[in-house]
């Protein structure tokens, strides 16, 4: 999958992530306070209504003790005189005071009852008696028949339901036995509730009897409705029910739904954005360079030039130039090593047959000067002078042939072995001959009178050493008083081969290229081709280092290798 189109799709998927946790949040604690408060409301709503029943029931109480306690009420009745106790009320006032029922009696009988009720248009339906049926009922009924203060509702079944007070009429002084009764009623039906509905501006509908009631919310159309009962005389439950107008769930819906479009624009505009700004600044320049890295030639190799701000991608190219450069260099010094091991083996081959030819030669020779020694003659004596002679140059021609068979074998899966640093020096002088055609430049050494030891390849330390000579070699031709001094040092942890030569220094112009790759001075086919680069390279190898000391006053380059200690070399 192309990297562009991941990034596509993690923006999509965090996208939906976070509009569906921004709804999940919304839903489950913006606009849960709203149903809370929703229900709160309600809850006020049913305890208004229930309040102004029970308010309506009071009120009755109140005008039931003030018609009940008056003196002239009380004569009547003790007389018994319920004709004229009845001319003496003042129904219009009682109607006028809501109370749709009155009825009055003895304390054993109730004997005459009116209906001051308006039918539902509030027009006058005018004074009615009751039915003698209704008047049956209430005369049955226990609680009223008790004769004792009465404030219950009471389920007259085809006559409805009525809030009904009754207070027994005694003097309001004296506070005597009773005379009689005096009952007034509210009736509880549609009318009630449509007048109570506009009064508290709260939908309120009769629902009926029922044995049980329980305090439920469910929703009719776009209203939210609850179940409300009050207990009747009966044990049963006068049901109503409270239907509330869901505003502020509807204004909670509005404020989520603006709230949910708002925050999802922004959400989006704000990751667009995001993912625009990282694509711009991060991913594309980052996928431009996974373009150049992936075309690049590995026979032309060349830096990466990406055009960026950033400070972290930025040290990106400088890392993937760094590994193109030591990549190219690495490249030049498997290219030079193939080339040495190329020689080694010609010279391994070369060397094995002058060997051959050489070794008869020394062994004739021997012969000759063994015969020859037994001679007196003088002329014997010289011959035998000049076979020692020729000896030791075969010696010297078999030492520096070995030395070549050391520097030139392939050496690329040895392993690091412990190696003497006088012994570098010693193969070093035994080829000083084969590698400076110039006669006349001197070359001194300097050996330490211990033995310092270093673990790595001897073969690549005198292929360094070499190196060095000849460049000195070359830079010091043409002067007037030519020389080489090779040095072997030593500090407290490092073995230190100093190259001098009679050049006064390095141009400062070039110092700082002279350890780069594929830097020369050199004219072409000069000098073995092994660069300072690749001999710095040959060094870190070793854990050592190759540096131009420019503080002195001739051309000096050090070599340093970490020593080994005695306790090292016993251990190995």
């Amino acid at each position: 999958m192309e990297t562009k189109r991941k990034l596509l799709y993690i923006y999509s998927l965090s996208l939906i992530l976070v509009i569906s946790t921004l709804v999940i949040f919304a839903r489950y604690v913006f606009y849960s306070e709203f149903e809370t408060l929703e229900y709160k409301k309600i809850e006020i709503n049913n305890e208004i209504v229930r309040k102004e029943i029970l308010k309506d029931l009071g009120e009755l109480s109140f005008k039931n003790i003030e018609w009940a306690t008056r003196e002239t009420n009380y004569l009547l009745l003790k007389n018994k005189d319920f004709s004229s106790f009845e001319r003496n009320l003042n129904f219009s006032a009682l109607r006028n005071q809501n109370i749709d029922l009155l009825i009055f009696g003895g304390n054993n009988l109730l004997v005459k009852g009116y209906n001051l009720a308006s039918d539902h248009d509030e027009s006058s339906i005018g004074l009615q008696k009751i039915s003698p049926d209704l008047l049956k009922l209430i005369n049955e009924n226990k609680t009223i028949q008790s004769g004792e203060t009465v404030l219950e509702i009471f389920n007259f079944g085809s006559f409805g339901s009525w809030l009904i007070s009754q207070r027994p009429i005694t003097d309001r002084y004296a506070m005597e036995a009773s005379v009689g009764r005096l009952i007034m009623g509210k009736k509880l039906d549609s009318s009630y509730f449509n007048k109570l509905s506009s009064k508290l501006a709260i939908k309120v509908f009769y629902k009926g009897i029922e044995s049980s009631v329980q305090s439920k919310k469910y929703k009719v159309d776009e209203f939210l409705v609850t179940d409300y009962g009050l207990e009747l005389n009966s044990r049963e439950f006068f049901v109503f029910s409270i239907f509330h107008s869901p505003e502020i769930l509807l204004a909670g819906k509005s404020s989520f739904r603006l709230f949910f479009i708002t925050s999802s624009l922004m959400i989006f505009f704000i990751m667009g954005f995001t993912y625009f700004i990282l694509q711009r600044s991060i991913f594309s320049p980052i996928l431009t360079l996974q373009h150049k890295v992936s075309n690049l030639d590995i026979n032309n190799l060349q830096e990466i030039k990406v055009k960026n701000g950033d400070h972290e991608i930025n040290e990106l190219i400088g890392t993937i130039n760094s590994l193109i450069v030591r990549v190219k260099s690495d490249y030049e010094l498997l290219v030079q090593k193939s080339k040495l091991e190329s020689l080694g083996l010609m010279a391994g081959g070369i060397a094995h047959e002058i060997n051959n030819p050489l070794t008869i030669l020394r062994s004739n020779s021997s012969i000759i000067l063994r015969e020859l020694s037994e001679s007196n003659h003088l002329v014997d004596k010289k011959v035998s002078d000049k076979l020692k002679k020729n000896i030791k140059t075969i010696d010297r021609i078999a030492g520096i042939i070995t030395g070549l068979q050391k520097i030139s074998r392939h050496s690329s899966e040895d392993e690091l072995v412990i190696v003497s640093a006088n012994s570098v020096l010693e193969n070093l002088k035994e080829l000083q001959a084969g590698l400076l055609e110039d006669r006349s430049t001197r070359v001194e050494y300097k050996f330490t009178p211990n033995d310092l030891k270093f673990k790595g390849l001897e073969q690549q330390i005198t292929q360094i050493l070499i190196n060095l000579v000849l460049n000195s070699a070359q830079a010091i031709d043409g002067s007037d008083d030519k020389w080489i001094r090779v040095e072997l040092d030593q500090s407290p942890s490092d073995i230190i081969f100093r190259v001098i030569d009679s050049g006064l220094g390095i141009n400062n112009e070039i110092q700082g290229q002279l350890m780069e790759p594929f830097f020369t001075t050199k004219s072409i086919g000069e000098g073995t081709g092994l660069g300072l680069s690749i001999c710095r390279k040959i060094a870190h190898f070793h854990k050592g280092d190759l540096n131009l000391i420019s503080e002195r006053e001739n051309t000096t380059f050090e070599l340093t290798l970490p020593k080994l200690q005695e306790e090292e070399i016993q251990t190995a």
